[in-house]
């Protein structure tokens, strides 16, 4: 149990971390950013902290899959690293 939820912590920091990259990279403001995810300003500044907020739905990575072309796979890490 306790291996499975060290690979939930890494799955969930290397999707907080791709929201950051692909913000970045895509050079979108935090509000830009916020609007594609369909999530306001303070989810997406607790994601980029790297904190998955509990009102986070499955939506979000609906709207992020589709807008950058990504897998949720790849946003979770789980598959090739985004920008490869």
């Amino acid at each position: 149990m306790e291996k499975r939820q060290t690979e939930m912590r890494n799955e969930i920091e290397a999707f907080c971390g791709n929201v950051r990259r692909l913000r970045a990279e895509n050079g979108l403001s935090k509000e830009e950013m916020a609007e594609v995810m369909d999530v306001d300003n303070k989810t997406l500044n607790e994601l980029e902290e790297g904190r998955l907020p509990h009102t986070l739905g499955v939506e979000v990575l609906v709207h992020l899959s589709q807008h950058f072309s990504l897998t949720v796979d790849q946003l979770f890490g789980l598959e090739s690293p985004i920008g490869e």
